[in-house]
This record gives structure tokens, C-alpha cells and sequence, in this order.
């Protein structure tokens, strides 16, 4: 799988329960996991044999490898995974390259789009349906 690492560092924060007004706390932060999702993009792009690419993300620094996904002949679908109440904070960037774009994916649709099961050998694990 493609995967990243976090890393844990110290900031400085605001204190929601003062005094004192401002505390340090170790905070982790992901990274890599975007270039190496971008690097996979690109090179399936050129040396796999498929007609479409859906990604399932919020982050606009995956555009440009979308865009060449792109120029390489390839249908760009982008399903940007915000809460409802959050659907005007998708990645500007990433809808302006796909050729779909979903912000939001009700329930509802969820439901119409669950597979029978079991698909062959595969079957959806109990408390996913």
C-alpha cells in the first residue's frame, strides 16, 4: 500500500482552559502519504492500462498529478470526503481538474450503490452495510 509517516513535535496552543493562556502540547503530523499517492498517480498514468482515476480526497496539493493523469488520456473523477455541513471547503483545485466531482456523497446514494453480496469470493464484513 501507499503509505506515509507522522511525526510528533511540540506547539505551542492556545489554552482552552486558562491560566496560563497558552500551553505546549506534542502534536502529530502526517506526513508523505500526498507525494506518494502523486508519484502513483503519475506513473499508473503512463504505464497502466486504465481509462479512469477516482480519487477519494480533499487535498489540493494532489491537482497537478491528477492533471497529468489527465494530458495522459485519463477520466478524472474526484469524490472530496466533507461533511455536509463543510461542502463549500472541498479542494477548489482538485474540482477544477476533474472531469466529475462529488463534495458530498449522502447516505442515501451510499446505500443505493452497495453491491450485492457476496461479489464472488469478496463479501462486505458484518456492521459495513
Amino acid at each position: 500500500g501507499i503509505k506515509g509517516y507522522f511525526v510528533e513535535k511540540e506547539k505551542v496552543v492556545k489554552n482552552l482552559n486558562p491560566p496560563p493562556p497558552k500551553v505546549i502540547t506534542l502534536i502529530r503530523e502526517e506526513k508523505g502519504t500526498d507525494v506518494n499517492i502523486a508519484v502513483e498517480i503519475v506513473k499508473d498514468s503512463f504505464v497502466k492500462n486504465f481509462d479512469v482515476i477516482v480519487l477519494v480526497s480533499n487535498d489540493g496539493d494532489l491537482a497537478r498529478s491528477l492533471q497529468v493523469a489527465k494530458e495522459n488520456g485519463k477520466k478524472t473523477i474526484v469524490i472530496s470526503p466533507v461533511k455536509k455541513e463543510r461542502m463549500k471547503h472541498y479542494s477548489k483545485s482538485l474540482k477544477n481538474i476533474a472531469d466529475f466531482h462529488f463534495s458530498h456523497i449522502s447516505k442515501s446514494i451510499l446505500q443505493k450503490s452497495i453491491l450485492p453480496n457476496p461479489v464472488g469470493k469478496f463479501f462486505c464484513p458484518e456492521g459495513w452495510k
